[in-house]
């Protein structure tokens, strides 16, 4: 192929067709031109196809954090569940009607509905251990 356009640019230049020969030229640059863009196109083309790709896995890795970060604070809005009924357990053996302020609160009766509900967890039964309990929720605030 290049034989062929240096066999023709020689011919012009020798024939003394200048113009010929300078019509020539800008069809070659044209040519060349033509053959950047198109190149330019497909180097393009490639990146957004690797854009697209790690999207894909940025998005896909960030449903899994999610889920996990969800499954993380069921767990603890469950501890504290558990929590809120074994402090009214132990402010409960303190003493008479030490805890009714907890029977008006929603969060209470919605952790004991949910425990009643499923057999997930059942309350110590001996006060020592309950009293542990909520001294390991006083000592973890605490440091919060």
């Amino acid at each position: 192929m290049l034989k062929i356009f240096r066999k023709i640019r020689a011919q012009l230049l020798t024939q003394n067709k200048f113009s010929k020969y300078l019509l020539y030229a800008i069809g070659e640059i044209v040519l060349v031109v033509i053959g950047i863009l198109i190149a330019l196109s497909i180097n393009n083309w490639n990146s957004e196809r690797i854009n697209r790709k790690q999207e894909k896995e940025y998005l896909s890795r960030l449903v899994v954090d999610l889920e996990k970060d969800l499954d993380n604070l069921q767990r603890t809005f469950t501890n504290f569940q558990q929590k809120l009924i074994v402090g009214k357990l132990v402010v409960d053996q303190l003493g008479e009607n030490n805890s009714e302020f907890l029977l008006t609160t929603d969060a209470y009766r919605d952790a004991l509905k949910r425990f009643n509900d499923k057999d997930e967890w059942t309350p110590p039964d001996q006060f020592g251990t309950k009293l542990l309990q909520v001294i390991i929720i006083i000592y973890l605030m605490k440091d919060e």
